[in-house]
């Protein structure tokens, strides 16, 4: 959906494209907390939940950790294509009770910005 409205603000109304855009990566620690995102308006795709169901207990937050930064590298890529683009902000949300460590880690894999 990102894509999308960056897609269209670059035909439609590209002054927009100017305004920075805050995305939120969202942890989870259980597959079932995506239910809470879901109740959000968030469309969480199948593979995303299958892959989070498929993985035990102890290694859900870990997988929804890998997920959320290989999203924010397509976020990144597909940013590098849009002309005069803001740099997006990251906002890290967890849903239920996420370690802080966790989300210390979460925040380091991820680059800081948009590298042109």
């Amino acid at each position: 959906e990102i894509r999308d409205l960056w897609n269209d603000f670059s035909t439609s109304s590209p002054e927009l494209l100017k305004t920075p855009l805050l995305i939120s990566l969202c942890p989870v620690r259980k597959a079932d907390n995506l239910a809470f995102l879901r109740f959000l308006g968030v469309q969480v795709p199948d593979e995303v939940e299958s892959a989070l169901r498929a993985a035990s207990a102890e290694n859900c937050l870990e997988r929804s950790l890998e997920v959320l930064c290989r999203l924010q590298d397509d976020l990144l890529e597909c940013a590098r294509g849009v002309e005069n683009l803001a740099t997006p902000g990251w906002n890290i949300a967890p849903v239920g009770s996420i370690p802080g460590s966790a989300v210390l880690d979460l925040m380091r894999r991820l680059p800081t910005s948009v590298s042109r």
